[in-house]
């Protein structure tokens, strides 16, 4: 079971979304786990090793997998216009 870390920033895009999306992203993160299940939608992002995305809905997760310590960092959640953008 891989353990799932918050950083600050990402704790603070989560308190800015709405409540619906909050309680749909949190029950998404909840399922995460190292490897992958094939039901969420995970994709590794191009130009970024280590990094993932996961959607839900018209809100994206960025998390990085540190297989050493086999943690889950969510790094940036936010709708898909702008979460790309670093």
């Amino acid at each position: 079971m891989s353990k799932v870390l918050f950083t600050r920033q990402s704790i603070k895009e989560i308190d800015r979304i709405s409540s619906t999306d909050r309680k749909r992203v949190l029950t998404k993160i909840k399922l995460l786990d190292y490897p992958f299940s094939k039901n969420l939608d995970i994709k590794l992002l191009h130009g970024a090793p280590g990094f993932y995305r996961l959607r839900s809905g018209q809100i994206r997760i960025i998390f990085e997998h540190d297989h050493k310590r086999n943690v889950l960092w969510i790094r940036k959640v936010g709708y898909r216009g702008s979460v790309y953008k670093m």
